[in-house]
């Protein structure tokens, strides 16, 4: 232990100062009250020169020091409270470190989302409108009443399709499913002939519903192949001019259950002419008209490539059993890539 020799309190070994005076502190073993230097008496009198005359040397009083507590050493020691604040700063420095360490991995791994940008200007009306949605049904199916018979005693339905949208169509067609009360009995679909339908534009399809017979509903919807123009296929529309067009008729032997016969053939014939500046592929439409102005049927022709400036001839044929009813004049329809 160590003792000041000035106000006589008590510290630790580790320390060599008093903290109250200052004063160079000494083992308090060794101490000795008569061992007080001049300089300290000088000191003492200075503090009390107003009583110097009178003046006199107090006996010395003897001091145990065993008599002092360690409560009075560790009220005056300051390494508890430092020990204490260590502890604090370590803690708060390492509170701030690993949140520090945890922000930054919240951030690399959640990165801010971008802002949304403000509207500085209001928007000018020349903004190009959202564009209406394709409507599902691009055909509307009718169906007539009764069936049609073929030359061969075939059953058939006509149902009229026609194109309700503004754009043109190629592979339109029809599904018919049939119905006994509320029991699906059977189905059948069937595209039509022409390569094209145009907007607004309605031909007939005959469905071949074969030996069909007890129902007594038949619902109709367009068929799955009903699809706009690709462009890039046949069935774009060519305005290619057609002349020397003509209407006849040939007989021809076909066969039908292995039994030959002879029937009429309505043949279309005629040239085409490629005005264009680059090659095409066109390919012609026939519509059969009887003469009360009702289609009958269809029949087609392809020529293959034309150049520019090439000419083709051809012809378009159907069998009268192909057709429903007797051809008298007919529509032609070019299409094509």
């Amino acid at each position: 232990m160590k003792i000041c020799p000035k106000c006589e309190a008590i510290f630790d070994d580790s320390l060599n100062y008093c903290l109250q005076h200052g004063t160079e502190l000494i083992d308090a073993a060794t101490y000795k009250p008569e061992l007080i230097t001049s300089s300290k008496m000088s000191a003492e009198t200075v503090e009390f020169q107003g009583a110097a005359s009178t003046f006199q040397q107090q006996p010395t009083i003897p001091i145990d020091y065993s008599a002092r507590t360690s409560a009075d050493s560790k009220k005056t020691s300051v390494w508890p409270i430092l020990v204490i604040a260590g502890l604090a700063v370590l803690l708060i420095g390492g509170g701030v470190v690993g949140g520090a360490l945890y922000l930054r991995s919240y951030v690399v791994n959640h990165p801010p989302a971008s802002p949304t940008p403000r509207r500085t200007t209001a928007p000018t009306s020349t903004a190009t409108p959202a564009a209406s949605p394709e409507p599902a049904e691009k055909v509307r199916i009718e169906v007539a009443d009764g069936t049609t018979k073929g030359t061969f005693g075939e059953k058939f339905a006509r149902c009229l399709v026609t194109n309700v949208t503004d754009k043109n169509l190629q592979d339109a067609g029809v599904s018919l499913t049939f119905y006994k009360k509320d029991v699906k009995v059977d189905s059948r679909s069937e595209r039509l002939p022409l390569k094209l339908l145009r907007p607004g534009e309605g031909y007939p399809v005959w469905v071949d519903i074969g030996d069909i017979k007890d129902y007594d509903r038949v619902v109709a919807e367009q068929g799955p192949f009903t699809r706009p123009v690709m462009w890039a296929f046949a069935g774009a529309p060519l305005d290619l001019p057609l002349t020397d067009t003509a209407l006849k008729t040939e007989k021809k032997t076909t066969s039908y259950n292995d039994r030959l016969f002879q029937e009429p053939y309505y043949i279309v014939t005629g040239v085409i002419e490629n005005t264009t500046s680059k090659a095409v592929h066109p390919n012609i439409d026939i519509v059969y008209y009887d003469d009360k102005s009702e289609v009958v049927g269809y029949a087609s022709a392809s020529v293959g490539e034309l150049k520019p400036g090439d000419k083709a001839k051809f012809d378009a044929q159907a069998a009268a059993s192909e057709l429903h009813g007797k051809p008298t004049r007919f529509e032609t329809i070019v299409t094509g890539n």
